[in-house]
């Protein structure tokens, strides 16, 4: 079990001890293992490295790239998203967990990234092609080495799931997503791909 900072002892007319003042440098260097429990608001802008798993609970906000190594990414809070979304907007990828690959004991692992963003199927139109420049999909295949999830946001709602757009292909620089059927509305929705670097 991780130790615990401690106030120990430190009170008006005390002698501070080394410990006392070591413990929080100990804590934030990672030199010691210690439970740290932050309350109100954190804000972190740059890079920042996760290992083990992480649980977010409501809102977050994160500036620069983000590594989760080892353990599981769990996210909860997130409702609602929707079309004011700026269309065919790519995040800068970023650096997840490892992609296991099914076959092979042990499996094999492999450095994967993910990108997310969201588009929008014009009406009377059942296919729409998304750049996502930078990121290169070459030599890469879909459902082997790239995965796309596709999601509304909770406040819509279609007639019929054959109006549910699905990642059709990929190319170098692009994604193309399909609706089984021609839609006379628009169809917005909002998509993550995790992919093999």
């Amino acid at each position: 079990m991780a130790n615990v900072l401690s106030k120990s002892n430190i009170a008006n007319s005390n002698t501070i001890e080394a410990w006392q003042v070591s413990q929080s440098v100990d804590a934030f260097t990672g030199i010691v293992d210690y439970d740290i429990t932050l309350s109100g608001s954190f804000k972190v802008t740059g890079s920042t490295n996760l290992t083990g798993s992480l649980t977010v609970t409501g809102s977050t906000n994160l500036s620069g790239s983000v590594t989760v190594v080892g353990g599981d990414l769990t996210t909860r809070g997130f409702s609602n998203a929707t079309s004011s979304w700026a269309t065919n907007v790519v995040n800068i990828p970023t650096n997840v967990s490892r992609f296991v690959s099914p076959s092979g004991n042990p499996p094999t692992l492999f450095p994967t990234q993910m990108i997310v963003g969201s588009g929008v199927i014009p009406s009377g139109s059942s296919i729409l092609l998304i750049d996502i420049t930078p990121v290169d999909f070459t030599g890469k295949i879909l459902g082997t080495d790239v995965f796309i999830t596709v999601g509304l946001s909770s406040s819509y709602s279609t007639s019929s799931m054959s109006f549910y757009p699905r990642a059709d292909s990929i190319g170098p620089n692009s994604i193309t997503f399909t609706t089984q059927t021609t839609s006379s509305f628009a169809v917005s929705f909002f998509y993550t791909a995790i992919y093999k670097s």
